[in-house]
Formats: C-alpha cells, sequence, structure tokens
C-alpha cells in the first residue's frame, strides 16, 4: 500500500468513530478530551453528556433572540441537527437543519433563544440515517 493510501485509511477509521459535535456554544467535555481531537464529545451517544455528572456553566449567559449554534461534522450520514433547548420543563426545538450531516464540514445552525430570565440546557442533536441510526448529542 502507498503512504497516501495509508494515510487515508487511516483517516477514515479515525473519523468513523467520530461523527460531529456542538462547538459553541462551549460543549461540556470529559477532561482532556478537547487536546485528544474530542473523541468522546464526536462520538456517537444517546446520553447528552456522555455520563459527566451536572457541572459550571462554561459560557457566558446568552440573551433572548436570534443566536447561532456552530457544530463540526466529520462523516456524513445525513439524517439532519435539531437544537433544543431545556429551561426546566423539558426539551424544546430552538432550531434544526435538515441537511446537517449531509457532508463532513463546520456550520451553523440559527436559532431563536427564548427571552426571559431563566437558566437553561443547550442540546445539538445529530441523528444518522447510516442503517444503525447512530445519535451525536453535545450539550
Amino acid at each position: 500500500m502507498t503512504p497516501l493510501m495509508l494515510l487515508l485509511v487511516a483517516s477514515l477509521l479515525t473519523l468513523t468513530n467520530a461523527h460531529g459535535f456542538m462547538q459553541w456554544p462551549l460543549p461540556r467535555l470529559v477532561p482532556g478530551d478537547a487536546n485528544n481531537g474530542y473523541q468522546v464529545a464526536r462520538s456517537a451517544s444517546t446520553d447528552p453528556c456522555h455520563g459527566l455528572a451536572a457541572g459550571s456553566v462554561l459560557t457566558s449567559p446568552l440573551t433572548g433572540g436570534s443566536a447561532s449554534i456552530d457544530y463540526v461534522v466529520t462523516a456524513a450520514h445525513n439524517g439532519g441537527c435539531t437544537v433544543f433547548i431545556d429551561r426546566g420543563k423539558g426539551w424544546e426545538t430552538i432550531g434544526s437543519d435538515p441537511s446537517c450531516g449531509s457532508t463532513p464540514h463546520s456550520g451553523s445552525i440559527s436559532v431563536n433563544i427564548p427571552s426571559g430570565d431563566y437558566s437553561a440546557v443547550i442540546r445539538w442533536f445529530y441523528q444518522s440515517d447510516n442503517g444503525s441510526g447512530e445519535q451525536f448529542n453535545t450539550w
């Protein structure tokens, strides 16, 4: 195998276990994950916090109105992405992009954050259509 082919195969193997995550607002991460290429944050999980207990706020307060949620998808499987907010009453949809995940790329989803004085959790969700129905969550 040529060196270029080996590099391509190694790259694909790395991506198969790491499909996407929310970049902004700052996600909660397993310690050291950012220095490890966000391998845990990008991995498939039905658990939005990948087993982490509730922690401190990582992003300065956001105000109500229009905002952008930034994400990275490293392996394309269509399916689309949705952004939710939980203000203590359960998950509410605040934005979506049905084309998210169709190609590997960085992108943004326009959302509308409800106005008011509250604490909340924002969650990015990518449901792939790759046959296994992998789910990618970040919050």
